[in-house]
């Protein structure tokens, strides 16, 4: 537990300035609230025991542009194996993150019965709009490994996924 407290994490290349054992502990926090929120946002009771920790939740998500972790460039190349017949690696590419619109809705709302009229429960049925956030990515076969430095080189130059593919199959 001492190496914890005296250890600091690097962020962009720097040391973040708290405690290892601070930051894993709002980690805690912050995936134990996750885990509340995505509980309460289906429908489910709060649970009585322990911390609510929903709050540290909600002001992640409502900051998560500014959070050094996600906001950095994951651009890059994992090797997964070598095909030994192709003689090529067989790759994942990382590229990004992207953002899309997704519309939610029932084409004909269920009917929701109370099963215990104890707990109280609000039920929100009506059409939202949501930013959905997903990685974009490749599996690729190629005879030539990239560092971070060249693929996100590659990537600047190519723009496009399918210009990135065709390049990253054309080494």
């Amino acid at each position: 537990v001492s190496e914890l407290n005296s250890s600091q994490r690097l962020v962009l290349g720097q040391p973040n300035g708290k405690p290892l054992l601070e930051e894993l502990d709002e980690m805690i926090q912050l995936f134990r609230g996750l885990q509340q929120l995505v509980l309460h946002e289906l429908g489910f009771p709060k649970r009585c025991a322990g911390k609510d920790y929903e709050e540290v939740a909600r002001t992640w998500v409502g900051s998560i542009s500014q959070d050094p972790d996600v906001c950095t460039d994951n651009r890059m190349m994992v090797p997964v194996f070598y095909d030994v017949e192709k003689k090529k690696y067989k790759v994942w590419c990382v590229m990004g993150y992207a953002t899309k619109k997704v519309e939610i809705s029932f084409h004909e709302p269920p009917q929701v019965t109370m099963l215990n009229p104890e707990v109280e429960v609000e039920v929100d049925l009506k059409k939202t709009e949501v930013d959905y956030i997903y990685a974009v990515h490749a599996e690729v076969y190629t005879r030539r490994l990239l560092s971070r430095e060249e693929f996100r080189a590659l990537c600047d130059h190519h723009e496009t996924f399918s210009g990135i593919k065709r390049a990253v199959e054309a080494l």
